[in-house]
C-alpha cells in the first residue's frame, strides 16, 4: 500500500484510509462489532495505517470501537476524527458547533472515546454559521499547544469559508475532506487549485459513490439492501443523484475496463481518484474483509492515460459560471 505525506504535518498516511462511519451499531446499515474488528485487523495487515472517524458517528460509538480495537497498537496508526456536527439534529446542543468551548469539549470527548492522549488529525466537520472562524481557531490553538491534536483539517466548508480558515489560521492546515468520486466531481472547479496552492491533501470520502461504482448497480438491477437504494432524499447517495443516463454510461465503460484488466470495479474507481493531479487519499468504508481485499491494492493500480481520459470524459460535470468565462477569456495556462 502506498503512502503520502499529510501536508506539512510530518505525518505519512496510507492512500487508502479506513472509514468507520458504519462502525456505530445505530442504523440498519451499521456493521456488527465483530465484523468491524475483523475489517480493522485486515486493514492493518494489508499495510494501512490511517483510520477516519467522527464524534457524530453513533454519538461517539465509532470512536469508542476504534479505541478498543487499537489498544496496544495506537502508536503505529494515524487516527483522524471530526467535530462540529449537530448532535441528534439539535443545533442548540452545547456540544454542537465550533465555539472555543465546543472545540475543547469535543476534543476531550474524542480522546476519552478513543482511549488515547492525542489525536493525529482533527477536522472541522462542517461550517458553523453561528460562530466566527476566529473563535474556532482559538479553540484549535489551545489543543495544539496542549499536545492534544497533531494536525488540523477541514471538511464540507464552502469555498469562501475554507479560504478564510486557511488564511487566518496561525497554524498549518494539512487536509481537506470532501465527497469526491466519478459520480461526484463538483469540488474540482472551486477547490483543486486551492488545494495545490496551499499544500492541502484531498481526503476523498464516498470514492465509490456509496457503493454505486462497485458493480452491484445497473439499469436493470438496484439491490434492495444497497445504500443508494435505501437512501432518503436528503442523503447524498439518493437514487436521483446516481441513476442518471450519464452515470449508467459511465458504469458500462467501467465494467468493460475492469473486465479487460481483470480487476474489481471498485478498485478501478479508487485508482481513478488516486490518479487526480493533486495529492489525494481515499476514505472507503468496506462492509466486509472481502470488500477490503478488493480495495487494498488500488494504490498500486496505474491507469493508462487513455483510461483516465475516457473516465474523465464520461463523468465530466457541467461547467458552471464563472468557470465557463474563465476558460474562454482568461485562462492564460490553457492559451499557452
Amino acid at each position: 500500500m502506498k503512502y503520502v505525506p499529510l501536508g506539512s504535518s510530518g505525518l505519512a498516511v496510507s492512500r487508502l484510509c479506513l472509514g468507520t462511519m458504519l462502525f456505530n451499531g445505530e442504523t440498519e446499515i451499521s456493521l456488527h462489532r465483530s465484523t468491524c474488528m475483523s475489517i480493522i485487523d485486515a486493514f492493518l495487515d494489508a499495510g494501512g495505517n490511517y483510520l477516519d472517524t467522527a464524534d457524530a458517528y453513533g454519538d461517539g460509538a465509532s470512536e469508542q470501537l476504534l479505541g478498543e480495537a487499537l489498544n496496544g497498537r495506537r502508536d503505529s496508526v494515524v487516527i483522524a476524527t471530526k467535530a462540529g456536527a449537530r448532535f441528534g439534529g439539535d443545533p442548540w446542543n452545547p456540544r454542537a458547533g465550533l465555539s472555543r468551548h465546543a472545540v475543547r469539549s469535543a476534543i476531550e470527548g474524542s480522546l476519552r472515546n478513543l482511549k488515547t492522549d492525542y489525536i493525529d488529525l482533527w477536522y472541522i466537520h462542517g461550517p458553523d454559521r453561528l460562530t466566527p472562524i476566529d473563535e474556532t481557531i482559538r479553540g484549535i490553538e489551545d489543543a495544539l499547544r496542549d499536545g492534544k491534536i497533531r494536525a488540523v483539517g477541514f471538511s464540507n466548508l464552502p469555498p469562501w469559508q475554507a479560504a478564510e480558515f486557511v488564511l487566518k489560521a496561525p497554524f498549518a492546515v494539512s487536509a481537506a475532506q470532501y465527497q469526491y468520486s466519478l459520480v461526484c466531481r463538483e469540488i474540482e472547479e472551486d477547490f483543486f487549485d486551492a488545494f495545490a496552492r496551499h499544500n492541502l491533501v484531498l481526503h476523498a470520502w464516498g470514492p465509490l459513490g456509496q457503493g454505486f461504482l462497485t458493480g452491484r448497480y445497473s439499469r436493470d438491477t438496484m439491490p434492495e439492501d444497497g445504500r443508494v437504494t435505501m437512501a432518503g432524499e436528503d442523503y447524498e447517495e439518493h437514487v436521483s443523484r446516481r441513476a442518471t443516463t450519464q452515470n449508467w454510461q459511465l458504469l458500462d465503460a467501467m465494467r468493460e475496463m475492469a473486465k479487460a484488466r481483470n480487476v474489481p470495479m471498485a478498485r478501478l474507481a479508487i485508482a481513478w481518484v488516486l490518479a487526480r493531479p493533486i495529492d489525494t487519499v481515499t476514505i472507503a468504508g468496506p462492509k466486509s474483509t472481502a470488500q477490503l481485499n478488493d480495495l487494498a491494492p488500488a494504490s498500486d493500480l496505474r491507469l493508462s492515460a487513455d483510461e483516465i481520459a475516457t473516465l474523465d470524459q464520461l463523468s465530466a460535470p457541467p461547467v458552471g459560471y464563472p468557470q465557463r468565462v474563465i476558460d474562454v477569456y482568461f485562462d492564460r495556462a490553457l492559451a499557452a
